[in-house]
């Protein structure tokens, strides 16, 4: 149960004393002391207040016990007389909780107040709850003092130093009238202000009258004599005398000498390696004068390089430049940019950059002669030197790298307007089934995506496991093996399943080792093939298709996507020592600087389904090990 006792103290007050007796009871005495009381024997079971731990009293003996409430930290403190210090301490094991709210001017508290609640904190919330109160005191604000008597007014005091002028503070709340004070004494006059500034000019007054005339002055000496005047101006000009007599013509100019012959213009691609021109390789063009006119073009004669980079297909194209502002005598214009589309065709909206390798000009014509000493008229300009003549080229007709990829890669050289120039062979078409990248854009037969990976032919002991090859109208895949079994039906594990004629043994035949320029022709590679039946006879060479082909060491030209590049082989009809075989032999360019593997392929089926062949002769399949070795130098 709580109690409650009303207090009045001074708003200076710093401590009050509540008794207790067993719990917190009411609030037993306030003062206006600034010092805490010295406590007395009798205090030791009260609790008394103080604002400050500071201001808690000596802690004696005589005083063991007494308890005091700190309102600045909210926690009692215990003397323990024994060591003469303060310990904070909780009130029977529970901590102690007070609350204090303020109360508005009333009955109460005339003036206003606060009410301060004590008690212990029983749930352990950390705060005093309502139900836990067991005490409350009402403190009470002082009422205000009576007004003092006017003092006497104390001596003037001396005049300080006028202070600087603050800042001009917010309008302040207004205050009550005060009473009128006396007036004071009146302060020493201050210094004289400094004069101020000059004030505007005042209106001109009016003229005063007009003075006397004076007396003549005395004549002055004569001056001296003036500059001369400036020239007057040119008179009219006279008439023309009769005209002389005509002088002797001039000797005529000697003829100018002819022109310099006109020099040829060169253009030279090769392989670019993978590097800050081209991260994934390429090719890069050249082109130049051929200034020694040895019909190559040396690193001197180079005036312009370009580079075409793999990745998406790039293009060139070299076409005849005509007479005008990019040639004065025509030349050759060298035209690239990406293939876009993926047609294989460098078309005019692809193209990123054109560069010119122009012809030479003729000659000037000479100067004329120079008139005679005596007035004779100039001689006639001297005749034109003669044209530069049309630039020449060798090296026509033979395999080169056009630096595109699939079928487009072969091209021929070709002289064009005296430059040497790489004429692609076949140009793109839609793919089909057939091994070949026919749209030039680096995937082999990408949509038959089954191409070269295994399945099964035939039944019972003529199963076999095969791979997926294309059929002979190239339109699709069907399963087939390279095991040869006469004793097997047709379509049930015979290569080339029985749609064509059978390949029983073929190898590469020569040259099994090739080291080459990149770009360079390989010259002949001969393949030879054995099919029971049809090779032992003459006239059935048109049953095969033959292919000479190139690709990554180590590889399986059988296996999809394996990086193999093919081009066609015709029979050899002069070949004396084939026996029961047939010969067959192509030519392809070799390709960027590296080692390869090279290998030749056979199709009874007129391309449907292959059969890749090694260097060791013999029935299939065939064995990487055996391959034949091409080895690619840089130019």
């Amino acid at each position: 149960m709580s109690s409650t006792a009303t207090r009045t103290c001074s708003p200076s007050r710093h401590h009050a004393v509540l008794a207790v007796m067993g719990l917190l009871a009411s609030a037993a005495a306030c003062s206006g002391q600034t010092k805490s009381p010295a406590p007395s024997s009798a205090d030791t079971t009260s609790v008394q207040f103080a604002l400050t731990i500071s201001s808690l009293p000596p802690c004696v003996p005589l005083v063991d016990g007494a308890v005091w409430y700190v309102w600045s930290n909210s926690k009692f403190y215990v003397c323990r007389g024994s060591t003469k210090t303060w310990v904070q301490t909780n009130l029977n094991g529970l901590n102690a909780g007070v609350s204090v709210t303020p109360v508005s001017p009333g009955s109460q508290c005339p003036t206003g107040g606060s009410s301060i609640a004590f008690g212990l904190d029983l749930n352990g919330n950390g705060k005093l709850d309502n139900s836990e109160v067991t005490s409350t005191t009402v403190v009470c604000n002082g009422s205000n003092g009576a007004t003092g008597a006017t003092g006497a007014t104390g001596p003037q005091g001396a005049t300080g130093a006028t202070g600087a002028t603050g800042a001009q503070g917010p309008q302040g709340v207004q205050g009550p009238q005060g009473t009128t004070g006396s007036t004071g004494a009146t302060g020493a006059t201050g210094a004289t202000g400094a004069t101020g500034a000059q004030g505007p000019q005042g209106p001109t007054g009016t003229t005063g009258a007009t003075g006397s005339q004076g007396s003549q002055g005395a004549t002055g000496a004569t001056g001296s004599t003036g500059a001369t005047g400036a020239q007057g101006p040119q008179g009219p000009t006279g008439t023309t005398g009769a005209t002389g007599p005509q002088g002797p013509s001039g000797t005529n100019g000697t003829n100018g000498t002819n022109g310099a012959p006109a020099v040829n213009s060169l253009v030279r691609q090769d392989p670019e390696p993978a590097g800050a021109n081209c991260p994934a390789g390429g090719v890069r063009i050249q082109s130049g004068l051929d200034l020694n006119g040895d019909g190559i073009l040396e690193a001197n004669e180079v005036t312009e390089t370009n580079y075409v980079c793999s990745g998406i297909v790039s293009l060139v194209n070299i076409v005849p430049e005509p007479a005008g502002h990019n040639c004065s005598a025509g030349g050759q214009a060298i035209q690239t940019g990406l293939d876009t589309n993926d047609d294989g065709i460098l078309e005019a909206g692809e193209v990123q950059h054109t560069s010119y390798v122009c012809n030479g000009i003729s000659g000037s014509g000479g100067s004329g002669g120079t008139g005679t000493a005596d007035g004779g008229a100039a001689g006639a300009g001297g005749n034109p030197g003669t044209g530069g003549s049309t630039g020449t080229c060798t090296g026509a007709g033979v395999t080169c790298s056009t630096g595109k990829l699939g079928v487009c890669a072969v091209g021929t050289t070709a002289c064009q307007n005296g430059v040497l120039v790489c004429v692609q062979d076949v140009q793109p078409s839609a793919d089909v089934c057939d091994g070949l990248d026919n749209n030039c854009n680096g995937q082999i037969d990408e949509q038959f995506f089954l191409e070269g990976q295994s399945c099964t032919t035939g039944q019972g002991s003529c199963q076999a496991v095969g791979f997926f090859r294309c059929k002979v109208d190239k339109s699709g895949l069907v399963c087939d093996n390279s095991v040869y079994d006469p004793g097997c039906a047709p379509d049930s594990g015979v290569p080339d399943s029985g749609d064509g004629v059978p390949v029983l043994s073929c190898d590469l035949h020569f040259p099994t080792l090739l080291s080459l320029g990149s770009g360079v022709s390989s010259g002949p590679v001969y393949a030879r093939v054995y099919s029971p039946g049809v090779t032992e006879v003459a006239g059935n060479q048109s049953e095969f298709l033959a292919q000479v082909g190139y690709g990554p060491s180590g590889s399986d030209p059988d296996a999809r996507d394996a990086g193999w590049s093919w081009t066609p082989a015709v029979f050899n009809a002069a070949c004396t020592d084939c026996g029961n075989s047939y010969e067959y032999y192509g030519t392809f360019a070799a390709p960027d600087p590296g080692f390869y593997a090279m290998a030749v392929r056979f199709s009874g089926d007129q391309g449907a389904h292959w059969t890749s062949c090694d260097a060791g002769g013999g029935a299939p399949p065939y064995n990487p090990a055996n391959a034949g070795a091409l080895t690619v130098q840089g130019m």
